[in-house]
């Protein structure tokens, strides 16, 4: 089955911007650039990015706590 998640992602809807040549990441990328999604419809990014967002581990944040 494919990954439907990826078909607002550089088709009509998004700009297909890349990121400049970088010197020492993406070295699996075709020029060392990786794509920038960015949407052109009403809403823009936040219309083909899914509202993804990643729980924090209760442990980190125990771990942030003050000293007593």
């Amino acid at each position: 089955m494919q990954n439907l998640t990826v078909l607002p992602l550089l088709g009509e809807i998004d700009w297909q911007y890349k990121t400049t040549p970088q010197l020492y990441s993406h070295f699996g990328c075709v020029n060392q650039q990786s794509n920038w999604p960015r949407g052109k419809v009403l809403g823009g990014c936040s219309s083909i990015n899914y509202m993804q967002y990643v729980r924090g581990d209760p442990h980190d944040y125990d771990n942030w706590q003050l000293p007593q």
